[in-house]
């Protein structure tokens, strides 16, 4: 697993860097998922409590 996660890996595959990259950007899926997850927390249809609010937030 190291080998394949370092900066300078020889066995990733260029395709594999790019999808890492991906979900690392500032545009990529965690920011927009913790975007929901902090709507459904606020939202009090859902009455999501503390524990569950860390829950979503917690990646």
């Amino acid at each position: 697993m190291k080998a394949l996660g370092s900066v300078n890996s020889t066995i990733r595959t260029p395709e594999q860097t790019h999808i890492a990259l991906w979900w690392q950007s500032a545009g990529g899926p965690a920011l927009l998922w913790n975007g929901v997850a902090r709507n459904l927390a606020n939202d009090t249809q859902y009455d999501v409590d503390v524990g569950g609010s860390a829950s979503c937030l917690r990646f």
